[in-house]
């Protein structure tokens, strides 16, 4: 539709500013971005979803609001969705990043493991891509604490 293909190209070019364009990611959490962001994870194309998810890796890294932001609108749940029903390996890979740099932060731990997380990310252990499985190996270390207290 005409509407999701403005929504892809305005994805990229978000994309394409925090990547290289210096004060962006402020600018994309002072306007709310995050907020509007990750309620884009329930959509069902793949390419755009790696953008995505992508955006959130971008702006939670070292950001604990970011993060924080991510866990009250949904974000572990939809992150463990991609990770259980999609096959594509760089949405996949991009999606293990955001969760690699969410499973570092005590709230969104247990919302990670809640939702299914270590599961999900188990099942990718066996695949061909070395990033993804250094990803999902990584974040499982991470969470294996707040799995233990489940």
């Amino acid at each position: 539709s005409p509407v999701e293909s403005v929504l892809f190209y305005a994805i990229t070019a978000l994309h394409n500013l925090l990547l290289h364009q210096e004060g962006a990611k402020m600018a994309v959490r002072i306007a709310d971005g995050l907020q509007r962001m990750v309620p884009l994870l329930k959509k069902s194309n793949p390419k755009f979803l790696a953008i995505t998810t992508d955006c959130l890796q971008l702006l939670s890294y070292g950001n604990q609001e970011s993060k924080l932001i991510i866990l009250a609108n949904g974000g572990p749940e939809g992150l463990v969705y991609i990770m259980r029903n999609y096959n594509y390996e760089k949405l996949l890979w991009t999606t293990s990043r955001v969760l690699k740099v969410l499973s570092v932060c005590p709230s969104n731990k247990p919302a990670i493991v809640e939702a299914g997380g270590m599961q999900a990310l188990g099942q990718h252990l066996t695949g061909s891509s070395q990033r993804l499985i250094q990803n999902c190996l990584w974040t499982l270390r991470n969470l294996s604490d707040a799995a233990t207290k489940q």
